[in-house]
């Protein structure tokens, strides 16, 4: 016999025929298949870090983190449970040719975003990243202010201070605010960057007199 589709509100009732919701069941059992979850690690889970991964190059346990959360998502069932990852992730990683999937390393993500962002630095001479961020007076205030915090980190290379910052062994309390500037830090050079593409000149002087203006009254 045939049934005629139609929108169901408050689902299958005692009586109906059950055909139509184990055929939704399968259908979406069969979207959120191996190879579904493949174009999902690859278009979505993949790509929501490329902007901070372009920014800093954060610890190798984030990475790490990240690359677990992929693999579990990846071998997990539809009802959410976990199963035996047949395979490391870093052999999913292989190009296909090779026995991969063709998934991408971050770590090898991380390094070419970083090497792309060197060169173009190094060899751009009007690059936009030249005007927005006068290095010597970022880290001339950053070096001041972890000085009044009492943290000493040697080295003055912005990318690599901020690495070392948020892995920097410090008590509880102090910890929670340093893991949490270096996001701040590069979301305020965004806001820069965007500021002087649309025409409004900012500087370090100009937001620290708005700060100064508006916490002192």
């Amino acid at each position: 016999s045939s049934y005629v589709l139609s929108h169901s509100t408050r689902g299958v009732k005692q009586g109906d025929h059950l055909s139509p919701a184990l055929f939704i069941h399968e259908v979406i059992k069969k979207i959120l298949s191996y190879g579904g979850k493949v174009v999902l690690i690859k278009n979505v889970l993949q790509s929501l870090h490329i902007y901070l991964l372009s920014s800093i190059t954060p610890p190798k346990c984030v990475i790490h983190e990240l690359h677990i959360l992929f693999a579990r998502f990846f071998w997990s069932s539809y009802e959410g449970e976990r199963h035996k990852h047949w395979v490391a992730w870093t052999n999913m990683c292989f190009p296909r040719e090779e026995g991969g999937l063709g998934f991408k390393s971050l770590f090898g993500v991380s390094k070419a975003l970083f090497v792309k962002l060197w060169w173009s630095f190094r060899t751009k001479k009007s690059i936009l990243m030249k005007k927005i961020l006068p290095l010597g007076e970022v880290l001339i205030r950053i070096k001041n202010f972890i000085t009044l915090v009492g943290v000493q980190i040697p080295g003055f290379q912005l990318k690599v201070f901020l690495h070392n910052w948020w892995k920097l062994d410090a008590p509880p309390k102090l910890k929670s605010i340093l893991m949490a500037l270096p996001p701040f830090i590069i979301w305020q050079l965004w806001k820069r960057r965007n500021a002087l593409k649309h025409g409004e000149k900012m500087s370090f002087i100009r937001l620290w007199k708005k700060l100064i203006g508006r916490f002192g009254s």
